[in-house]
């Protein structure tokens, strides 16, 4: 399909057209779910509704409902924050089981309006770093980012998008939903959880992932058609870039973004390497630390990335500028420390920062596959390092507190959940 379909036009295609694989559904029959979903909300206006659902298509018919209908979808990423504390943050919540009686309804409505630019969707960050904060954004800079998505579709011929992400994420809304709809392709209903489930994927496809899904792919199994593979949530790793090339034959689109400001730029792997540069997106300009654009972010929207421009629409990234704490008078970059400890340590390490008694401390998380479970360092070994590391790290900047861990906690965008991480502190 040529045409970008917006959000006006996402049930106008072809009645025969899928709109999701396995199960097939056709847009006909999105059309009549939806319409039974609007004529369930239209009895109420302006009401903030959270979705919570594992079916793509089941999102799709309670997100497009509720738009319609003049209410406000509301998407919080799964595992974002405990579960009653996502019914705190709206009016409503509307989970499968109250869309499979919605559907039991043998009547519906046609909505009234047709222009839904406007409307608002209210989307909140993933809370890997702390509490998840609230994003409102309306379909028409939705609508803005897909158009700029096009850019990423393979020249090859697609029929399918299938995902590991979350739809109540910024990034799986993007490409699982917006995407798929705005160019006629079908979606798979379900979100692919382990490599295995990469079996499901019949027909050639478009596939939304994260470093650590695309890390942990089995060449032992079949290759699906997949004939470009997306990945955002963390940086893209060697293993991850060469695994893709050598088990599907195919490069990685890496995308730099986040959820205020949508996706901000590109790069593509070639012959299963890395590449350094990245290329923003043809609507978006970066004026010092202001992000610039056509109308799909606010003027006033600040990035907290550091940037080293080769051309005009090309950059390296540098790294993020806030991961400095201040602990008494001293400015301390969390990264370094993190740095520092993995070289001495040989391990990956985590530095968060933990209150005790109205006081500031760091806490260290050390990876290692090898053990069991979570627990601590033993004080020996804690007193040990601390002396090896004392004439590398500044005192202040000692963690004073260490565990370690068999794995990272991660949401399903691929991002390690800090909040997790102090968790691990918990007396």
């Amino acid at each position: 399909m040529s045409e970008v379909l917006t959000f006006n036009n996402w049930l106008s295609g072809p009645p025969e057209d899928l709109v999701t694989i396995n199960p097939k559904r056709t847009r006909k029959e999105l059309s009549l779910d939806v319409r039974k979903v609007y004529k369930h909300f239209s009895e109420v206006s302006g009401a903030r509704i959270l979705i919570t659902t594992e079916s793509n298509y089941s999102f799709l018919c309670l997100f497009m409902g509720i738009v319609l209908s003049g209410n406000v979808p509301v998407l919080i990423p799964q595992n974002a924050i405990l579960e009653k504390e996502r019914h705190a943050l709206a009016e409503l919540c509307v989970r499968e089981e109250d869309l499979r009686e919605i559907l039991t309804d043998s009547s519906s409505e046609t909505p009234t309006q047709s222009d839904f630019r406007n409307n608002i969707v209210e989307l909140f960050t993933s809370g890997s770093s702390g509490a998840p904060k609230k994003i409102t954004k309306t379909i028409g800079q939705l609508d803005l980012e897909a158009a700029q998505t096009t850019c990423l579709l393979p020249k090859s011929e697609v029929q399918a998008v299938a995902s590991t992400a979350d739809s109540e994420h910024q990034y799986g809304l993007t490409f699982n939903i917006w995407l798929a709809m705005s160019h006629g392709l079908a979606i798979y209903d379900k979100r692919i959880k382990v490599p295995e489930d990469c079996s499901k994927i019949k027909v050639n496809s478009f596939f939304i992932s994260t470093p650590s899904f695309l890390s942990n792919l089995d060449p032992a199994l079949l290759p699906p058609p997949i004939k470009r593979v997306v990945s955002a949530g963390a940086p893209l790793t060697e293993k991850a870039a060469s695994l893709v090339k050598t088990w599907l034959g195919c490069e990685i689109t890496e995308i730099y973004g986040s959820t205020e400001a949508g996706v901000i730029a590109y790069r593509f792997t070639h012959d299963g390497k890395l590449s350094s540069l990245w290329t923003l997106f043809s609507d978006l300009s970066i004026v010092g630390n202001r992000l610039v654009s056509t109308g799909r972010v606010l003027p006033s929207l600040i990035l907290e990335d550091e940037y080293d421009f080769h051309t005009p629409r090309q950059f390296l990234l540098k790294g993020r500028k806030d991961n400095i704490l201040k602990i008494g008078e001293e400015r301390i970059n969390l990264t370094n420390v993190e740095k520092t400890i993995t070289q001495f340590y040989s391990r990956p390490c985590k530095v968060v920062p933990l209150e005790r008694d109205g006081r500031t401390f760091l806490g260290a998380v050390l990876l290692d596959p090898m053990v069991k479970e979570v627990s601590r360092l033993p004080a020996a070994k804690i007193l040990s390092l601390r002396n090896e590391l004392k004439d590398k790290i500044p005192l202040l900047a000692l963690p004073r507190f260490w565990r370690i861990t068999p794995s990272w906690p991660q949401n399903n965008q691929g991002k390690i959940l800090i909040r997790e991480l102090r968790r691990f502190f918990d007396e």
